[in-house]
């Protein structure tokens, strides 16, 4: 069960039903080298947050720094922090369970685990489009800045990704055209108007598919498409014809 998110100006509380869900939640963000909030705040990139873990009576307090920030609509923002050398022996003294997992080990001996940031920064292309196929949510948010068309593909392959995280390759300007195709051409993403939108709107979709998708929009974004000087002039065209013949 994800913790109960409270933000009050440096001060992140999350709050858990049982101790042995800080241990969890903690384990787990150190292993995929962060944790992600939904939060009504948008805070700063490289922001310091100081995060208190609380339940029955047990609270512990870890340093984190923000690495990533998406707005999700209905003012919500969902932001993906780094703990900043969380102490695995104290949280074990606490709730006793902490540590079982092999991978742990490094921590509990005092040997600093690399950040997925950082694993991600030393690993190249191929095996990064690679990890893309089957990567955690976590994983996905780094791998999501990476221009590589190797990696969108990739992105696109993993059966978990999110119709918010398509969007955002949609709308990204170092998508390449074969991406853009893929993304139209995919049935279960047709359905998603903010996907469609975002491929109309991106300058390097290709234009028959442009054409295709414009009978589909609604009449105020053919009314901004039919003026937008960004826009080239045979889709301005088109969406000014299928404006005008909406009622």
């Amino acid at each position: 069960m994800e913790p109960q998110a409270t933000l009050a100006g440096d001060l992140l509380l999350l709050e858990f039903t049982h101790p042995e869900g800080i241990r969890d939640f903690v384990e787990k963000a150190v292993r995929e080298g962060g944790f992600f909030v939904s939060l009504p705040v948008e805070l700063r990139l490289f922001q310091q947050i100081l995060v208190k873990l609380a339940a029955d009576g047990v609270e512990v307090e870890i340093q984190a720094e923000v690495l990533q920030i998406i707005e999700t609509g209905g003012g919500m923002f969902g932001t993906a922090m780094a703990f900043q050398n969380p102490n695995m022996k104290a949280l074990k003294k606490i709730c006793p369970a902490a540590g079982a997992h092999k991978e742990r080990a490094a921590r509990l001996s005092g040997e600093p685990e690399q950040p997925l940031s950082t694993k991600l920064r030393e690993m190249n292309v191929t095996e990064k489009a690679r990890l893309a196929m089957k990567a955690s949510r976590q994983e996905r948010q780094f791998l999501l800045r990476d221009r590589s068309p190797n990696v969108m593909t990739g992105l696109l392959s993993n059966p978990r990704i999110e119709d918010g995280e398509v969007l955002e390759l949609a709308r990204s300007r170092y998508a390449s055209p074969g991406i853009l195709q893929r993304i139209a051409k995919t049935r279960k993403w047709n359905g998603n108007y903010e996907i469609q939108l975002a491929l109309v709107k991106n300058p390097k979709t290709p234009t028959p598919i442009i054409l295709r998708l414009l009978p589909g929009l609604r009449k105020p974004d053919l009314g901004m498409l039919s003026k937008a000087s960004a826009v080239r002039d045979n889709v301005r065209r088109a969406a000014l014809r299928i404006y005008l013949k909406r009622k």
